[in-house]
């Protein structure tokens, strides 16, 4: 035995450069499309928070009264007072920094607060001022400034979160698909596992509220030793996340060299031949 590690001493070294070359190149190789799969995943918010900070306006038509109500309005939605200010003839600038907070129900799902949003002061002959700039900062958060010719400039930060999200997975598939859904916030973050079988339905609430939710998804065979990766209605085979499929032949590869070399010793030693 003593011989068979004095042999394996000096190819340890070269077999473990090897190998991490070879798991090196794996972790950097593309993913490799392997066709279609059929899995929805849809995201149902139970409500909406609206959060409005109205920065500062600027007023150009005359108010009929000196108490000015600002409105936010959207339409079939909402129609509420967002701030209110002392009007003073002459002053034109004012910088209420008012913040705005409402729950909201039966919101569109295609709204938009560069389209969908106006700001009004109430003053008669003048229509509510729409948003000429929008700014999506992030997720969930947007600077608007609404302007009308002789009325109103205004400036303000729109906020849109989700509240409980009902999520519901659909697997319309022959494998069983792992759903990892993670909800974002200014200040928070919240995850949730779903597991679903082949061609079944499994719906889930994720507490908190959110400015986005994101998604990942694993199709996984053999016990989770293989596994492939679902985007937007494709299947992707990733070397780096299935791993053990490297390692195995690997190892196996290394031991039986690390056997044959052993072995071919030990045959040059009985045959009393001196080893190269």
């Amino acid at each position: 035995m003593k011989r068979c590690f004095k042999v394996l001493r000096r190819r340890i070294l070269l077999l473990a450069i090897l190998n991490l070359l070879v798991i090196g190149i794996s972790y950097i190789l593309p993913p490799l499309e392997t066709g279609r799969y059929d899995l929805q995943i849809n995201y149902d918010p139970s409500l909406w928070i609206l959060r409005f900070k109205l920065v500062n306006i600027t007023i150009f038509a005359t108010p009929s009264t000196q108490k000015v109500d600002i409105r936010l309005i959207i339409p079939g939605v909402l129609n509420e007072t967002v701030a209110s200010i002392d009007y003073i003839p002459g002053l034109l600038f004012y910088e209420p920094d008012a913040l705005f907070e409402k729950s909201l129900e039966g919101l569109n799902a295609s709204f938009s607060p560069n389209i969908d949003v106006r700001l009004d002061l109430g003053v008669p002959g003048y229509f509510p001022a729409i948003p000429t700039y929008a700014y999506h900062r992030r997720d969930g958060v947007w600077e608007l400034r609404f302007q009308s010719p002789g009325y109103l400039d205004a400036y303000g930060e729109f906020v849109l979160l989700m509240k409980d999200p009902v999520v519901s997975v659909r697997n319309n598939g022959g494998i069983t698909s792992s759903v990892r859904v993670s909800g974002r916030s200014p200040n928070s973050s919240s995850h949730l596992e779903i597991e679903v079988p082949p061609n079944g339905v499994v719906t889930r609430v994720l507490e908190g509220e959110f400015i986005s939710i994101e998604s990942i998804t694993r199709l996984c065979l053999i016990s989770h030793l293989l596994c492939l990766n679902y985007v937007k209605g494709v299947l992707y085979f990733a070397v780096r996340d299935n791993i053990l499929l490297i390692l195995l032949p690997l190892i196996l590869g290394d031991l039986l060299y690390m056997f044959q070399a052993c072995v071919r010793n030990m045959e040059r030693f009985i045959r009393g031949t001196k080893k190269i």
